[in-house]
């Protein structure tokens, strides 16, 4: 598995924007993703912190694909416009 690097980037009153780095030095991939408020509570009810989430969504989308296909950037609800199965996987990931 890749490594994954999470770094909050900005806190907005509706969420948050975190910075992924996915890879190790010379051969990694940055995005910038988009976390709301309300997505965070629906999927998580807040029993895990948004990295993890995040974290865990990465892992999800590098199971099904290579990290230069992932969006550079996006809000984290589109992960399901491509992969429909996401909203209930990762709870299952999370152990929700």
């Amino acid at each position: 598995m890749e490594e994954i690097i999470i770094e909050e980037k900005d806190r907005l009153p509706g969420g948050w924007i975190f910075e992924v780095v996915v890879g190790e030095d010379g051969d990694s991939s940055t995005h910038e993703v988009e976390l709301t408020a309300r997505d965070y509570e629906n999927i998580t009810a807040a029993q895990v912190k948004p990295e993890i989430l995040i974290k865990k969504s990465f892992e999800f989308l590098l199971e099904r694909q290579d990290k230069e296909r992932i969006l550079p950037q996006f809000s984290l609800m589109e992960i399901s416009l491509y992969f429909p199965e996401y909203a209930e996987e990762i709870q299952d990931l999370l152990s929700l």
